[in-house]
């Protein structure tokens, strides 16, 4: 199956990038269930942790992948590609203040972290 990006119109589920020093903020933006889901998982915001949340049908509707430190991520490349093969199959669309150079560089991260050459 050649790798893509999902057509427009497709449903998605969020996947939310959060630094270490986002956390707190963004946690105080979410509704109970999902602030309780996460600490009690122990998600802290550490670079390649991720958190899936499944909505009332069972099916994932909302994912959280850490993106550590400045110090930490400034250690390599491809931040997110970590999180690729943590997460249940799915289309996600990435929930970020990241700027556009950095959100070009984790997308790249994501899809080459899926490529498997399997012909032979």
């Amino acid at each position: 199956m050649p790798l893509s990006f999902a057509p427009s119109g497709t449903a998605t589920i969020p996947l939310h990038i959060l630094a270490e020093d986002q956390l707190e903020a963004w946690l105080d933006t979410q509704p109970d269930a999902t602030r309780n889901a996460l600490t009690s998982q122990g998600f802290t915001g550490a670079l390649g942790q991720t958190v899936s949340l499944a909505g009332p049908d069972g099916a994932p509707a909302l994912a959280v992948a850490g993106y550590g430190t400045v110090a930490t991520r400034q250690r390599g490349r491809f931040h997110l590609a970590a999180a690729a093969p943590k997460l249940p199959e799915g289309n996600y669309h990435l929930v970020s203040d990241l700027d556009a150079d950095a959100l070009s560089a984790e997308a790249l991260g994501w899809l080459l972290a899926s490529y498997r050459f399997d012909r032979y």
